[in-house]
């Protein structure tokens, strides 16, 4: 194996592989308890955050339960509810009725909604984008319960 030039020579190497295993069994000790820390750390950071993700879920449910009762209990949205079953069944307008109706209602638009707008969204929005142009139903819907609820 080595051979060794005197005692001192040998007690060096037997000293240092004595001193070699409590090393070792240290080094394997801190390597175990440091993973488990690190891999405790992590749960505990994914159960923070599904925690948090959860919470911000039932608030947003919470949110639109309420906002469901609350158009659920408001009487203008039960009665345009009623409504809009009832308006399911109107015709088509003819070409003469349906240009008037969309002239009323790009006027509305135009004048009374982009009104409420700020000047960033007016710039964004064109008035003549928000009327359906290819459904004369859907054209006479939004105008009967948009701009003339009351016709």
């Amino acid at each position: 194996m080595f051979k060794f030039k005197g005692i001192k020579s040998r007690l060096q190497v037997y000293f240092q592989l004595i001193g070699m295993i409590p090393m070792t069994i240290f080094g394997i000790y801190d390597y175990i308890t440091t993973k488990e820390t690190v891999i405790d750390q992590v749960n505990e950071r994914i159960t923070a955050v599904r925690e948090l993700r959860k919470k911000q879920v039932e608030d947003y449910m919470n949110q639109s339960a309420q906002e469901v009762l609350y158009f659920a209990k408001n009487q203008f949205f039960v009665e345009a509810a009623s409504n809009l079953i009832e308006a399911y069944n109107i015709s088509a307008p003819d070409s003469a009725e349906l240009e008037s109706i969309r002239g009323e209602t790009q006027y509305f638009y135009e004048n009374t909604f982009m009104n409420r707008l700020s000047d960033v969204d007016k710039k964004e929005l064109d008035a003549f984008k928000l009327i359906p142009h290819t459904n004369p139903i859907t054209t006479s819907l939004q105008y009967h319960y948009i701009i003339n609820p009351g016709e």
